[in-house]
């Protein structure tokens, strides 16, 4: 069946009927690779990390657990990018029964190395996805941790405790005057 022809004078008050079926406007995401020499967006240069991918021994209690336990580490992370605060966090959820299964035939680190790519992309992190791939699959301890402390750093108000001290320029020593 095809639309009736539109003479040059004919008025159109409706358009043509569709013929076939219809489908709702599906909107794909766009993936866009970053390299270390190029890694910029419409959001400006890419911006460094602000928690250290070889600082894995600090805090000691999330390096004992992404030792251990690595897929409560991930699952949490993941959770967090979804709910800052973790108000509706269960320790094993979703993403973690997903790492754990993979991990029981050593492919965690691709989905790892997938969650991550989103991470970096989502805050306009640099690195790479060639980056992303050696640090889920040869550092995987430390992969967990520097994005369980980016994700705090990056989604919590003030950045937790990521920035460690600062300097309170209020602050008054005992007796008024400034030395």
């Amino acid at each position: 069946m095809s639309a009736p022809p539109i003479y040059v004078d004919q008025k159109v008050t409706e358009p043509a009927p569709v013929v076939g079926p219809t489908y709702p406007q599906q909107t794909q995401p766009v993936y866009q690779a970053h390299t270390h020499a190029a890694a910029t967006t419409a959001a400006g240069p890419a911006q460094p990390w602000a928690n250290s991918f070889w600082d894995c021994l600090d805090p000691l209690d999330l390096c004992f657990l992404s030792y251990c336990c690595p897929c409560i580490v991930f699952g949490r992370t993941q959770q967090r990018v979804v709910d800052p605060q973790l108000e509706n966090y269960e320790t094993v959820n979703t993403d973690c029964l997903i790492w754990y299964g993979l991990s029981c035939v050593g492919v965690q680190w691709l989905y790892q190395m997938i969650k991550r790519t989103e991470f970096r992309e989502r805050f306009n992190l640099e690195g790479s996805q060639g980056m992303d791939c050696f640090g889920s699959y040869c550092c995987l301890c430390c992969e967990l941790m520097q994005s369980e402390k980016e994700a705090r750093y990056r989604l919590l108000p003030g950045g937790a405790t990521a920035q460690g001290y600062r300097k309170n320029d209020t602050m008054v020593p005992p007796g008024g005057s400034h030395a």
